[in-house]
């Protein structure tokens, strides 16, 4: 879907699935900053079409609606942040993908989080998953990298 086309309701459908992940999460007792990343990688997507379509009063909406949304995005954007700060990374100095390629990439990753989101047993899998978050984030936030 065009993220220029989405409205606040789809906005919004996008939250309750973050939200109401979260509060399963927490249920469980994942409340880590790294378990929550790597349990919630497939939805990355969707925050990244919530941060870029909505404006900072409809983000403050539904982050006052959705607390468990609140958290993700927090814990996101924490996660990107420390990882700008790094006084190195190893993708440094790498030349940045042209916009068709992160396109591409975009749309190859899309059922994979779908999979991700649906899928019950990934906590078993991901735990044998080396994701680096950072290299997600700044691909889906446009950070240059």
């Amino acid at each position: 879907m065009n993220q220029n086309a989405m409205g606040m309701s789809a906005f919004r459908r996008l939250a309750t699935k973050i939200d109401q992940h979260m509060q399963q999460l927490s249920a469980q007792g994942v409340d880590s900053a790294p378990a929550i990343i790597d349990r919630m990688m497939g939805y990355m997507p969707d925050l990244h079409r919530i941060w870029v379509g909505t404006t900072d009063d409809q983000r403050i909406a539904l982050s006052n609606e959705f607390p468990g949304f609140y958290r993700y995005a927090l814990v996101m954007e924490e996660a990107s942040e420390a990882e700008r700060n790094k006084k190195s990374r190893p993708y440094d100095g790498m030349v940045q993908c042209s916009e068709q390629h992160k396109l591409r990439r975009a749309q190859n990753l899309r059922p994979w989080s779908t999979s991700m989101r649906r899928s019950d047993a990934l906590p078993s899998v991901s735990k044998n998953l080396q994701i680096e978050a950072g290299v997600g984030l700044t691909e889906f936030s446009g950070v240059p990298v």
